[in-house]
């Protein structure tokens, strides 16, 4: 995260370090990573999975099995936000 440029995080809300949430709440708090699009997906069911997730600050939470059309038009759609995001980062 330090030495690249990063356009999108996709992470699952089980991790082998940290949970998901937790991750996704510190890349939140971080001014250099805050702004970078966060998806959660996870198949743990259940609202309260969705609320940690999206109360950790990610963009978008889907749930597994993924349907590979869903998947990248909400990356895409990720994309085009982060890079408005990056023209008016620019252009300041």
């Amino acid at each position: 995260l330090e030495r690249q440029k990063i356009d999108l995080i996709i992470l699952d809300l089980m991790l082998p370090e940290v949970s998901g949430a937790d991750f996704c709440r510190w890349l939140k708090n971080n001014r250099k990573t805050q702004l970078i699009p966060v998806m959660i997906m996870t198949n743990l069911q259940g609202a309260e999975h969705e609320i940690s997730g999206i109360g950790a600050g990610a963009d978008e939470f889907l749930l597994k099995p993924l349907s590979p059309t869903l998947v990248r038009l909400r990356i895409q759609s990720l994309l085009m936000q982060k890079s408005a995001i990056d023209s008016l980062e620019e252009a300041e």
